[in-house]
């Protein structure tokens, strides 16, 4: 239901060895997370603070409701596994519910602890889609992105991918399905960015440029950030990798130092 992958992306990256120990990665599957919770609802006391509980039991719908569930479960997994690895500090699943995942007046996520369970507290990037929920814990600003890959990325491709830009894809995924695919890595790409940033407003879509592909095990992306002409352009490198029938891209933000 939970699990550690910061290795896939280490095993995708083998040669980048500045990332080890940078960041962690969890995932939840939703729909065991959501059966077990319904088993035992007593669970939820482990996993959320009373807040969080408060705004859980708000939801009407189940889908948002476990969704929501997911990305704080699985964004707290990856601040524990960060900082074990960084302060060899071990956290049980029962002292879960000190750390509380906040949202910022731009509703980015961040980590509140009413204990000293986590002396130090990461950012955060949480995401999910169809259900899978990701939580990304590093001490730079950091994004994650999971996105099913699906037909309905053909359809808003105008919003967030340039001519130049699916240009470039072709050369990575030349047929019909594959480019699909190679659409939907920008997408999660380029949200990881949006998410990492620290600018506001955000950057647009089409403000973030794809300027090449490395393909490794996974496909490193560079790109760029541009307002306007007199502005320098910012360089992102993001991690991307085609994972079962999803994409997932993740960046951090090394502008802003630990």
């Amino acid at each position: 239901m939970i699990s550690d992958i910061t290795p896939l992306i280490a095993a995708s990256f083998r040669e980048e060895k500045n990332l080890v120990g940078k960041y962690a990665l969890a995932r939840v599957d939703i729909s065991l997370l959501q059966e077990h919770i319904e088993k035992q609802n007593a669970l939820l006391d482990i996993y959320l603070s009373r807040e969080e509980k408060e705004v859980f039991c708000r939801f009407s719908y189940p889908k948002r409701k476990f969704e929501w569930l997911g990305g704080r479960i699985a964004a707290k997994y990856a601040a524990i596994l960060y900082t074990s690895q960084i302060l060899c500090e071990n956290v049980t699943k029962t002292q879960w519910h000190s750390i509380e995942v906040s949202q910022d007046t731009h509703r980015k996520p961040f980590l509140k602890s009413s204990s000293d369970l986590l002396l130090t507290l990461p950012h955060i990037s949480i995401s999910h889609s169809h259900g899978l929920a990701l939580g990304l814990a590093s001490c730079h600003p950091c994004g994650v992105d999971v996105q099913e890959i699906t037909r309905a990325i053909e359809r808003v491709e105008s919003r967030f991918v340039t001519p130049e830009e699916k240009k470039l894809l072709r050369n990575y995924f030349p047929d019909e399905e594959h480019t699909r695919k190679g659409l939907s890595l920008i997408w999660s790409a380029k949200e990881a960015i949006k998410k990492a940033s620290t600018l506001q407003p955000l950057p647009g879509f089409l403000e973030i440029s794809l300027k090449n592909a490395v393909k490794k095990d996974g496909y490193q992306l560079e790109m760029f950030f541009s307002r306007n002409k007199n502005q320098q352009s910012s360089f992102h490198r993001v991690f991307t990798i085609l994972y079962d029938e999803y994409t997932l891209a993740l960046t951090l933000n090394e502008t802003k130092p630990c």
